[in-house]
């Protein structure tokens, strides 16, 4: 029992000396970063990963290592551990582009829709309206029962780029869904 403990304490000495050499020296923390980019670019998700949690225990206040650990834990299907991590990064800045629609695309997918409609709505109200995001914005109204706001914006998609049958099918399948063809008007 003496040893297990010895082992912890110099383990946990080993460990806080190694993390106190990391933030010493930035040029360890910018290597580190730029080997858990290489290694996800090359497809070593399991090695970027370990990179980056390594680097997050170091700096907490990496937020771009929180997002970038949520796309690894979402690209091996693991959504709740992507959803913990987009969390994080969003809430850490909500103006953030990337972090918000990362965490909205995870909430769309695990059919959290009424959450990830809030996210788009904030998306929309700090960066450019654009339609891409807006056709997202639309089909989550409808996903949400909001018809009348759903197909206000999906017309205006319409009118702007003209007609797609992407669009009509996702106002068909929610008018159909509605048991009328006509609910559209009524919301």
């Amino acid at each position: 029992m003496k040893k297990l403990l010895l082992f912890f304490i110099v383990g946990f000495n080993i460990t806080s000396l190694f993390s106190q050499k990391l933030v010493e020296n930035k040029n360890d923390l910018t290597y580190l970063y730029i080997e858990a980019i290489k290694n996800k670019t090359f497809g070593n998700i399991q090695q970027a990963g370990y990179l980056f949690n390594k680097y997050n225990k170091v700096d907490t206040t990496c937020f771009s290592c929180l997002y970038e650990i949520s796309k690894i834990y979402l690209q091996s299907g693991d959504y709740n551990g992507a959803l913990y991590f987009a969390y994080k990064s969003f809430y850490s800045d909500t103006s953030n582009y990337w972090y918000a629609k990362n965490y909205a695309d995870i909430l769309i997918i695990i059919e959290r829709y009424k959450e990830s409609l809030n996210v788009y709505k904030k998306i929309n109200q700090f960066h450019n309206k654009n339609v891409d995001d807006q056709f997202v914005l639309g089909y989550l109204y409808l996903k949400c029962n909001l018809g009348k706001e759903g197909f206000n914006i999906l017309d205006s998609i319409e009118k702007l780029k003209g007609f797609s049958e992407k669009i009509e099918f996702e106002k068909y399948r929610y008018s159909f869904s509605r048991k009328s063809l006509y609910c559209r008007f009524n919301g």
